[in-house]
């Protein structure tokens, strides 16, 4: 493969135009192209780099091998071809047959591979991005939760200690959800998109606590609180007037009565408080013994004995 050369390598593969190829027939040059794009299609490669750098200039016809090219992998998902074009020249004619829609272009190989992700730094970035994308949103979901003690807690060091934690929390969430939404695609850059409102409401309860009116909602929480632990006194309360009544009716019904031998004289139940401090007459009840004075002895009659 004279005016080709292909490369198989892991993860993508590298189809090389020689510089020999402008002096080919077009008979060699469709023959090699179906040799290459054979090769790619055996090969499965969803990533092709294409190599122009030996070429000062290109052809016609050899805008159509890469044409072919490109095709060949259609059937791949996720496929990206990248042309390696050091020259102007090259560049002005890939441009000029709109083919920048179909192909990236880069000057070097270095640069190529890493447009299409199989760079070492390449690598090394998409797995970044990846740890990124999984830790920004339970970052984001973290930093809700620790606003909970700055509800529920009264002790100033545990709240503000909450606070430093979810604030902490947020902005990193916040500063990783966008990184996600900016450089990453897919499932990854959802996951910045879900990320990025959280962070930014935690981030705006916090700034109320500290600068405005205080918590969103903490009215609320401290009403239903206060409810129930109001609760207890209250019950004991209507215990209380339970028993006090309950009290009162067990006095009202051992007061003595008429019935009870209680008498004419009796007086109805309160009836001591209203008369306490006038003066009663001594006056004996009808059909009762005074009481008799007692005796003492007689001295003469003592002495008589």
């Amino acid at each position: 493969m004279s005016g080709f050369a292909f490369e198989k390598h892991k993860g993508y593969c590298v189809v090389q135009f020689e510089s020999g190829l402008p002096d080919m027939s077009w008979t060699d040059v469709e023959k090699q192209t179906t040799e290459v794009v054979n090769s790619l299609k055996e090969a499965r490669a969803n990533r092709v780099l294409i190599d122009l750098s030996p070429m000062e200039m290109i052809q016609s016809g050899l805008v159509a091998a890469l044409v072919r090219i490109w095709k060949a992998t259609e059937e791949q998902k996720n496929r990206r071809v990248v042309i390696v074009a050091p020259t102007e020249i090259v560049r002005e004619v890939v441009r000029s047959a709109g083919l920048l829609k179909l192909f990236s272009v880069a000057d070097t190989r270095e640069e190529g591979a890493y447009d299409l992700g199989v760079s070492q730094g390449a690598l090394r970035e998409q797995r970044e991005r990846r740890v990124i994308a999984w830790v920004a949103f339970p970052a984001a979901v973290i930093s809700v939760i620790a606003l909970a003690p700055l509800y529920q807690q009264n002790d100033e060091m545990v709240k503000a200690r909450a606070e430093l934690i979810a604030g902490f929390v947020s902005v990193f969430s916040c500063i990783t959800g966008l990184m996600s939404m900016v450089r990453d695609s897919g499932w990854r850059r959802g996951l910045g998109v879900l990320t990025l409102p959280v962070a930014v409401g935690v981030l705006g309860i916090l700034c109320l606590n500290r600068f405005g009116s205080g918590l969103p909602g903490r009215e609320l929480f401290e009403g239903s609180s206060s409810a129930v632990e109001g609760g207890a006194p209250s019950d004991a309360g209507d215990d209380e007037s339970s028993n006090g009544a309950t009290g009162e009716s067990e006095a009202s019904e051992d007061a003595p009565g008429p019935a009870d031998g209680g008498g004419a004289g009796s007086q109805p139940f309160g009836a001591g408080s209203l008369l306490e401090g006038f003066p009663m007459p001594n006056n004996p009840v009808p059909g009762a013994i005074p009481p008799q004075p007692e005796l003492s002895p007689d001295p003469d009659e003592q002495s008589h004995e």
